[in-house]
């Protein structure tokens, strides 16, 4: 009977917490943002990012409203997702505070130069979450995305050194 009384306790306990065994499966298998876009204004994608990942993104309207996205997008995350829409932009983001800031790019005039690459291990499978960042400079870098995608922009000619690590 005490057994009864503890799995009843158990049950209970679960049903008032809000548990429901079908979302936590349906949760940590789900993607939470997968959507093929095709000539979308950016300005258009970054709100309903905005929506969908429940964060901040601030934005000069007409700095981005010519700017079209044309990806195929699976994240889980804002950062994997922002960083798959802006593949081929000259727009970049930050994070500050929780509040994302997007804006373009600095101009390839000013010494700036995008850097784009894919993050593999040592048996050529891609590196998720994996983080790239630039060596002796504190807060600069980026997250691999789901496909071990990554982008970041240096200043040209300094011979940089980007470092990769992921756990």
């Amino acid at each position: 009977m005490r057994e009864k009384k503890i799995l009843f306790s158990a049950c209970l306990a679960l049903m008032l917490s809000g548990y429901n065994g079908n979302n936590a499966v349906a949760q940590t298998n789900s993607v939470k943002y997968e959507q093929v876009i095709k000539s979308k204004p950016l300005t258009k994608v970054l709100k309903e990012l905005e929506v969908r990942f429940n964060t901040k993104i601030v934005f000069s309207y007409d700095d981005l409203a010519s700017y079209k996205v044309n990806a195929k997008v699976k994240a889980n995350t804002v950062n994997e997702a922002l960083n798959q829409v802006l593949v081929g932009l000259p727009v970049s983001y930050t994070i500050s505070n929780g509040i994302i800031s997007v804006k373009i790019s600095t101009s390839p005039n000013s010494g700036k130069v995008r850097i784009s690459g894919k993050v593999f291990d040592a048996q050529g499978e891609p590196i998720p979450a994996a983080t790239v960042a630039l060596q002796g400079k504190k807060g600069v870098g980026t997250v691999t995305d789901n496909n071990g995608n990554f982008s970041i922009n240096l200043d040209k000619g300094n011979g940089e050194t980007l470092l990769f690590s992921y756990l």
